[in-house]
Parts: structure tokens; C-alpha cells; sequence
């Protein structure tokens, strides 16, 4: 530990690791919409779709099935979401949602 903090770029090195996480999980709970709000639903649902869509092309396996999880939790049909999710979803992804 002494080793550690005499080190001179130690706090840079912290600092600059604790940015990088803020900026991949700003707040990292998702806030749902009101429930009884069809509108906001739907729109809640399309954006977690889309971006766990996205984060997962990324290649942020983790973060993108975080937001399809997301999306089934809200889905008004959630088998057929889960088995359209399996045809569009590598292996191991999809298998990380299930286990969500």
C-alpha cells in the first residue's frame, strides 16, 4: 500500500480510471417511466431496445444485454421479445439476458 500511494502517477492513474467509469456508467440505474403512461412505455422500451441494439454492435456485451433486460421488463410480451432476442443475438448474449 506504501508502494502504492509514493507512486507520482497514482493519482493520475485514479483519477483518469474514475472518469473513465463515470463516463460508461453515468448513474447506472436506469430509471423506469411511470407505469399507468402508455406513451412513455413505449417510448422507454424502444430506447432501451435501441441502445442495448447498439452497445452490444459496440461490442459492450455487459451493458447492452443491461438494457434489453430493460426492455423485457416492460414488454407487454415478453416471450415473443425473448424469442425474437434469441434469433438476433449471439449465443452468449442472449444467454446473459436469460440469466437477468
Amino acid at each position: 500500500d506504501k508502494k502504492r500511494r509514493s507512486d507520482p502517477d497514482f493519482k493520475k492513474k485514479l483519477l483518469e480510471k474514475r472518469r473513465r467509469a463515470k463516463q460508461t456508467n453515468p448513474g447506472k440505474k436506469t430509471q423506469l417511466p411511470d407505469l399507468s403512461n402508455q406513451d412513455a412505455m413505449q417510448k422507454f422500451f424502444l430506447q432501451e431496445v435501441q441502445l442495448g441494439e447498439e452497445l452490444m454492435a459496440a461490442g459492450d456485451i455487459d451493458n447492452g444485454v443491461e438494457h434489453l433486460s430493460n426492455a423485457v421488463a416492460v414488454c407487454g410480451q415478453p416471450q415473443q421479445l425473448l424469442q425474437v432476442l434469441q434469433q438476433t443475438l449471439p449465443p452468449q448474449g442472449f444467454q446473459l439476458l436469460v440469466q437477468k
